[in-house]
This record gives C-alpha cells, structure tokens and sequence, in this order.
C-alpha cells in the first residue's frame, strides 16, 4: 500500500476560497462513499443538486458525491455544516492510499484535461504503455501498447497480458479491502490517542 500525504494547513486555507479553480479541479474527480445516510446528508446540507438528465442510477450517484466532495472536505477542516469553526486550528494531513499493481492494464492517461465532464472526455490521450524497446513478456506477448485509446474502448482497464495478471492477488485485495481499512483506521486513532495523551490533550472518546 502506498500511502501520500500533504499537509492540510494550505488545503483548508486554499478552501475557504471557493472559487479556487485548481481546487475543484482536483476534486471534480472524486467519487466520495460518504457512509451517511440520504436523509442524514440532507439534514447537513450536503445532497443539493437536483438529478442530472442522461445519468443512470450508478451515474447520479457517482455526480451527487463528486459535488458533495468538495463541501465535506471543506467543512472538516475550516467549519461548516455542523462542525464547529474550531476545526481549523486542529493539524491536517490530506492522505491517498493507493492500492498495489496486480500488473498493467490497458488505460487512457490525459496529462491535462481541458475537458468540461470527465466522464465524457474528449481530451487527447497520451499511448496507453509506450517503451521505446519492444520486448515481450515471458508469455510473447507485447508489454507495450500505444494505442490512444478511446473512452469507450472495451479493452480500458484489461490486462496487457492476462496470464501475467495477478488475478488471485486481485481478488484477495477487493476481499479483503474493507478489513484491512479496519485496522489501518484503528491503528491511526491508537496512535493519535497516544500522542494526545503524551501531550496532556483530551483524548477522542466513541
């Protein structure tokens, strides 16, 4: 597992400015599993956006959390929405944890999107895996590919090599993700307890 982290200092001041154009275009891709109820979220103020035409189901919702999205993380860390404005003095640290490679997979990278809806993206591609040599894998086959593919190629997200494709590991992953997310969350708060109680703060209680 890879873990990124950036201070959240600079993120929350960036987001107390809501026109910050950078901002809403790192987050204008994120599809938020917030864990809250419908009404719950109605009651924060966060579900705000009337269903949008041409979108099925898995679209509307995957559209109705990108742009809550920006709202939740602003709120945790300057206040709003029900959390006290006392947030913003509390440390932040904005982490990505980023699942292994199971081997390569045929993809669409866009270095920058100048494109309106990512999910409708016409920007031009980048070659799905370029190398300038042209070796093979130890099954023969290409573990190139410079295709620029389309959005709705069937081949995006498919193994160059499905025999060098760690299916098993795969599965064990996706399986076991959600208890593996279990103890990392719970080793966090451990930890942070146990700095607060070295520091004489008062110590999350649930």
């Amino acid at each position: 597992m890879t873990i990124r982290a950036h201070p959240g200092r600079d993120l929350g001041r960036r987001l107390s400015t809501p026109d910050d154009f950078q901002l809403w275009k790192l987050l204008e891709g994120c599809e938020v599993e917030s864990g809250l109820g419908e009404e719950a979220l109605e009651e924060a103020g966060l579900i705000l956006h009337p269903p949008e035409p041409g979108l099925d189901q898995r679209g509307q919702l995957a559209e109705t959390y990108r742009r809550d999205a920006f709202q939740i993380i602003r709120s945790g860390l300057i206040g709003g929405k029900g959390v006290t404005p006392a947030v913003a003095s509390h440390p932040a640290v904005f982490a990505t944890f980023t699942a292994p490679s199971f081997g390569p997979v045929h993809a669409r990278p866009v270095r920058q999107h100048t494109c309106a809806d990512k999910t409708r993206c016409t920007c031009q591609p980048q070659p799905c895996h370029a190398r300038r040599d042209a070796v093979t894998c130890e099954h023969g086959r290409p573990a190139a590919c410079f295709t620029r593919h389309r959005c709705d190629d069937p081949k995006l997200g498919q193994p160059l090599c499905p025999d060098c494709y760690d299916y098993p590991a795969h599965v064990v992953w996706n399986n076991q993700a959600g208890e593996l997310w279990r103890r990392t969350k719970q080793a966090i708060e451990r930890h942070l307890n146990q700095a607060a109680r070295h520091r004489d703060l008062a110590v999350a209680r649930r």
